[in-house]
């Protein structure tokens, strides 16, 4: 009898131990897999963000280069005979395209509303054969209203575009600043002539103002990319355009309507006065 007491009392002391063992284990796995998991989590966000920033760094480049090469883009009409347009009409550097507001990849009027709310980035101007991405709806996009190619606020005859634009034109998009700086007050490392948001946009970098931030910043999601293009890119890619064109542009009459004279409202809509400039920026 006191045998079996014995035994039993073992029984239950061995099944007890495997009780706690079977917990231990259990437990310690539940954590293993939840560290290996979040770590495999972050992993792969940190790998989409990488490639989501990598993508809109090319289609910043592609803005770029559209905003470089926005006469020659712009010199013929968009119909079907192309036709050639008088320098009259032809619009100077630095321009960029509108945004796209309904989804359907092509710019319109979604840029130039009264608040800085992004839209879509549009996808391509076909006609022209120009492509920014390839899909719509896929990122987000705002840009300072005088930098749009084409922008009806402006009651400037024939271009509907705002003039003179040139490097004297600051941007009035402020990212990672403190909201409701004076204009004044925000240095030009600060300014941005447009930006590009990765999907869904945080709702701080939707609220209507000019104030806009990157990831981290002023609460703005983890996972929220933004690249831009800052007004010191910008000023350094389209004076270093004119500089190279400076011999040539220089040759042109000084009286004659075109964007690299004199801005005049009735005479000359598209100047830009960059014969003003070249002296000061360019070698």
């Amino acid at each position: 009898m006191q045998n079996n007491l014995l035994g039993n009392s073992t029984l239950k002391q061995s099944g007890y131990i495997l009780i706690v063992f079977l917990v231990i284990l259990v437990v310690g796995a539940a954590t293993w897999f939840s560290s290996n998991l979040t770590g495999l989590n972050s992993a792969y966000q940190f790998e989409r963000q990488s490639k989501t920033q990598a993508k809109l760094q090319e289609i910043k480049a592609r803005l770029i280069r559209y905003a470089v090469l926005t006469p020659e883009i712009m010199q013929t009409d968009n119909s079907n005979t192309y036709s050639i347009h008088s320098t009259s009409v032809i619009p100077g550097l630095g321009y960029l395209p509108n945004c796209d507001s309904n989804g359907d990849g092509q710019m319109d009027n979604g840029c130039y509303t009264a608040d800085f709310r992004p839209q879509f980035l549009p996808t391509t101007l076909a006609k022209r054969h120009i492509y920014f991405n390839d899909r719509p709806k896929q990122y987000y996009y705002v840009i300072d209203s005088r930098f749009v190619i084409q922008n009806s606020n402006y009651n400037n005859p024939i271009t509907k575009r705002f003039a003179p634009l040139n490097s004297l034109v600051k941007p009035k998009l402020y990212l990672n600043i403190p909201q409701g700086t004076p204009d004044a007050s925000v240095p030009d490392s600060h300014r941005y002539v447009a930006l590009l948001f990765s999907s869904p946009l945080d709702a701080k970098n939707n609220d209507g103002d000019a104030y806009f931030f990157t990831a981290g910043q002023n609460g703005v999601r983890n996972d929220q990319v933004v690249v831009g293009i800052s007004y010191t890119e910008w000023k350094a890619a389209v004076e270093r355009r004119v500089c190279n064109l400076k011999t040539e542009m220089l040759t042109t009459n000084v009286n004659e309507a075109f964007w690299f004279n004199a801005y005049d409202v009735n005479n000359n809509p598209t100047g830009d006065d960059w014969r003003s400039l070249v002296g000061g920026i360019c070698p």
